[in-house]
């Protein structure tokens, strides 16, 4: 995984891209490890710092990793990280900033039957890396069989994560939704909705907030 730096200039108030120059920065590579990473997925904390997740193999599994980048002047500095690992592989993560300023992880925890499910985690950002930054899993997708792909976010104190399963076993995915609202306690989630036409197949949902509303979107 490399991150690159986005360089522009300011011109009217308005944020507009260098026609003549070069307007990113050579890329830095945010994945140490020594076999392959994929799936990366960052967000800009209020903390000033920015945080990628991603999936590395390691020893036949997935582990999710996230790790913090601490901006630098035009550049980025990749500090501390946390694995999160497993006794079975775990992808496709997806991550938010909580009200707490906390940080919400979601992934795919791949189970040796075949079967798969949703997991989540909130950790403290600057914690990241360190002996304070403890991960305790929980499964938000209930009686899941084939659940993939989660997508998670955030607006006016709540949480919403879509994802896709096949739920009925029936070799069709479809797009399952929970909401969750964000408590000092930590987030207590609500049991997953079917969004999707059930007879439909229905993959790669995504979900963001608009206005005072969360929007989701899929493909059929």
């Amino acid at each position: 995984i490399y991150a690159s730096h986005y360089l522009t200039n300011l011109a009217g108030g308005t944020c507009k891209i260098q026609s003549n120059t070069r307007t990113w920065g050579n890329p830095t590579m945010v994945s140490d490890e020594i076999l392959d990473s994929s799936n990366p997925r960052i967000i800009s904390h209020d903390d000033g710092n920015l945080y990628v997740a991603y999936d590395n193999i390691d020893n036949g599994l997935f582990d999710i990793i996230i790790r913090r980048g601490d901006h630098v002047g035009t550049g980025v500095s990749w500090a501390a990280k946390t694995r999160i690992s497993a006794s079975t592989s775990s992808r496709f993560p997806d991550l938010v900033e909580l009200d707490s300023k906390k940080i919400l992880l979601v992934w795919e925890s791949q189970n040796t039957d075949g079967t798969s499910h949703i997991s989540s985690a909130e950790m403290v950002g600057v914690e990241i890396g360190t002996a304070k930054s403890t991960i305790t899993p929980i499964d938000i997708s209930i009686n899941s069989n084939r659940a993939r792909n989660p997508r998670i976010s955030v607006g006016n104190g709540e949480v919403v994560l879509v994802y896709e399963d096949d739920f009925d076993n029936e070799d069709v995915q479809e797009i399952f939704a929970t909401h969750a609202t964000q408590a000092p306690s930590g987030t207590s989630w609500d049991s997953p909705v079917l969004i999707s036409d059930p007879t439909t197949a229905s993959h790669l949902p995504v979900v963001c907030y608009v206005g005072s509303d969360f929007i989701i979107a899929w493909e059929d």
